[in-house]
């Protein structure tokens, strides 16, 4: 099967998501482009790991044992996620994210019937991941986003 593994994250995996999230290109690809301070970084992990519905994965290559990325599937409701991802940026190129995103739709349960991403509109490598899921844009924002969208 695919070489591509995810786990759910643990405290343990504080220092790469840490520097994952404050990478240049990840955070100029964010939501919130500022650089986290370590102290909130740690508070956002907790409250992610406390979190009933697990959300937070890591992502590894089994054949080369390394890690390479992390998934998110964020609550929007019952039947509704929001997919973020992140690459390692020491491993991009390699096709990862459009793993990560199919991973981590395995892990749902039959009840979350859509799925949704926000991707900045420059942004190729992940538009492509999306893509290559099947996810569809709908919608455009204001400020430099698309919202994309695939029915389970």
């Amino acid at each position: 099967g695919d070489v591509l593994k995810i786990r759910p994250a643990t405290v343990n995996d504080w220092a790469s998501l840490y520097a994952w999230r404050n990478d240049p290109d990840t955070r100029a690809a964010s939501t919130t482009t500022g650089e986290v301070a370590l102290a909130d970084h740690m508070k956002w992990l907790a409250a992610e790991l406390r979190k009933d519905t697990p959300g937070l994965y890591v992502a590894y290559d089994a054949a080369r044992d390394v890690v390479v990325g992390t998934g998110r599937l964020d609550v929007v409701n019952k039947s509704t996620r929001e997919v973020s991802l992140t690459v390692d940026p020491a491993q991009r190129g390699h096709g990862y994210g459009v793993q990560i995103v199919a991973a981590l739709a395995l892990t749902l349960g039959a009840d979350v019937t859509v799925l949704r991403a926000k991707v900045r509109t420059g942004n190729m490598a992940s538009l492509r991941a999306f893509a290559d899921n099947d996810y569809l844009p709908k919608s455009y924002t204001a400020d430099g986003f698309v919202l994309l969208e695939r029915a389970r």
